[in-house]
């Protein structure tokens, strides 16, 4: 899934911008987090609703997820912890593109590689 506009939008004006990093609507239990900004200021929210939704496709139906943006690589790695889990990561446009390793299922002397 693409992550700018899809995944992660972006508020006019940063509207609702009070300090916080999460604001949570207790009438549909959904919590919209706040990212890092990026290098340029902008700063895109994710709701918790969607991080469910990404994680059940995983897990529950197999999906393979792919995170895609076009996005500096610097930007990605800041934001990683906020965004989905997911079988791939790709930036800068597909210019780059990264695989999770598990460094505990890793045989031998670590990783090689």
């Amino acid at each position: 899934s693409d992550i700018d506009g899809t995944l992660v939008h972006y508020p006019d004006e940063q509207e609702g911008a009070n300090g916080n990093n999460m604001e949570k609507d207790e009438a549909s239990r959904n919590t919209i987090i706040r990212l890092p900004p990026s290098s340029t200021g902008l700063q895109g929210i994710i709701s918790s609703r969607t991080l469910a939704l990404c994680r059940d496709l995983r897990q529950k139906y197999g999906v393979k997820v792919v995170l895609v943006s076009g996005a500096r690589t610097s930007t990605l790695l800041t934001r990683l912890a906020f965004l989905p889990k997911a079988d791939a990561y790709a930036s800068e446009g597909g210019g780059r593109i990264f695989y999770p390793v598990d460094l505990n299922s890793m045989e031998g002397d670590g990783y090689n590689g």
